[in-house]
This record gives C-alpha cells, structure tokens and sequence, in this order.
C-alpha cells in the first residue's frame, strides 16, 4: 500500500513531451472510498 507521502515532492510531467511543469505538493482523498481526487501542485514560473 502506498501512502500519500510517498507522492509529495514528486515531478509532474507531460505526457506527451516529457517536460517538467510542476511539482506535488499535497494529495487530496476522498474520506468516504480512500481514493485519490486531486493532487495539489506547485507550479513554477510564477
């Protein structure tokens, strides 16, 4: 089982070019079925 922590911090990349955009900043769940609804990313750039 992976934990949330896992994925914080981790790269967001383009699917279809490869590029960097973004990184994880938090993971959002659903507390009714413990699934993933959203990541919450820091972009960069700004």
């Amino acid at each position: 089982m992976r934990k949330g922590s896992d994925v914080i911090g981790k790269p967001v990349v383009s699917y279809d070019t490869g590029d960097r955009f973004a990184r994880v900043k938090d993971v959002i769940f659903d507390q009714n079925t413990d699934q993933v609804v959203a990541f919450l990313i820091e972009e960069s750039g700004f």
